[in-house]
């Protein structure tokens, strides 16, 4: 299970219409403490790492995976870049920031 507090992206390239794209965000990791980890896991397959996460915006309401990649601090801006050099289209869901909600 990651335990690092700060800040996290996320990213994930999807495809819509046929047409490939990257989508992104960032939120804090949620360090729990022993008692909620465990139950937490309960509930999670023990084959997979657990990231716990608070994002900065709602992604299920536009992300269709349950397998985002994430890293450890911002990088918004080098995610737009790569998406502008790929030519394909760069989505950002995040509705407030890291701050706002650390």
């Amino acid at each position: 299970m990651v335990r690092k507090p700060g800040v996290d992206t996320w990213a994930r390239f999807s495809y819509r219409d046929h047409k490939l794209y990257l989508c992104a965000g960032r939120g804090i990791t949620d360090v729990p403490t022993e008692e909620q980890w465990k139950e937490r896991s309960g509930n999670c397959s023990p084959d997979w790492p657990q990231h716990y996460l608070r994002l900065c915006g709602k992604i299920e309401w536009y992300v269709h995976t349950n397998h985002p990649m994430t890293s450890f601090g911002d990088h918004l801006g080098a995610l737009k870049a790569v998406a502008e050099e790929l030519g394909i289209p760069f989505e950002c869901y995040d509705h407030c920031t890291p701050g706002q909600i650390g």
